[in-house]
């Protein structure tokens, strides 16, 4: 009787990391999905920075040469 309690409990035990570690993994995979996310807002912006420096730039040089 002592066995199959002992039997029941590592397999509750053991069904119980699998669920754990089937959550870190979900947890990790949103983790990195965000950081990615983050990585490709940095890099629209770093570009939309660039372009608009480059259309001031244009910008000023159109205007001192009218004056």
């Amino acid at each position: 009787m002592l066995q199959i309690k002992e039997a029941e409990s590592t397999s509750s035990d053991v069904g119980e990391a699998h669920n754990l570690l089937q959550n870190e993994k979900m947890l990790r995979q949103s983790a990195e999905d965000e950081a990615s996310d983050l990585k490709n807002q940095i890099t629209h912006w770093k570009k939309l920075e660039v372009l608009l420096a480059k259309t001031f730039s244009f910008s000023c040089q159109i205007i001192a040469s009218m004056y």
